[in-house]
């Protein structure tokens, strides 16, 4: 089933500088307290998994306002959790016999100049 998968990173990420901004979808998010937290950006950076699965990492800000939104838990700190999103089912990524670790790679989104239409 298509969704969204929850992951930590082994190790820090390191976020590429083009993402595609989700303002302008923003009026479809009932969340006030949320848009008022300082550091708001929701983004998407979009990402392969395992060399062959496209998906995108979600994020409600940019790295440095980061720990507004996700907090440390005991089992991964908030920098390295992944909010990933996906249009395919990844449930084979855990098959039986398959390798459990899972590969994460950013991909170019060759998104337009700002101010293109």
């Amino acid at each position: 089933m298509p969704g969204t998968l929850n992951l930590c990173a082994e190790q820090d990420l390191k976020l590429p500088l083009e993402y595609l901004s989700l303002r302008p979808w923003d009026d479809a998010l009932a969340l006030p307290q949320r848009k008022a937290t300082p550091g708001y950006d929701p983004r998407l950076y979009f990402v392969v998994l395992n060399h062959r699965e496209p998906a995108w990492l979600f994020r409600w800000s940019a790295p440095d306002s980061l720990t507004n939104f996700v907090g440390n838990t005991p089992s991964c700190v908030a920098h390295r959790r992944c909010e990933l999103i996906a249009e395919t089912d990844l449930s084979h990524l855990w098959q039986a016999g398959s390798d459990p670790e899972i590969w994460l790679r950013f991909v170019g989104t060759t998104l337009p100049p700002k101010g293109a239409a």
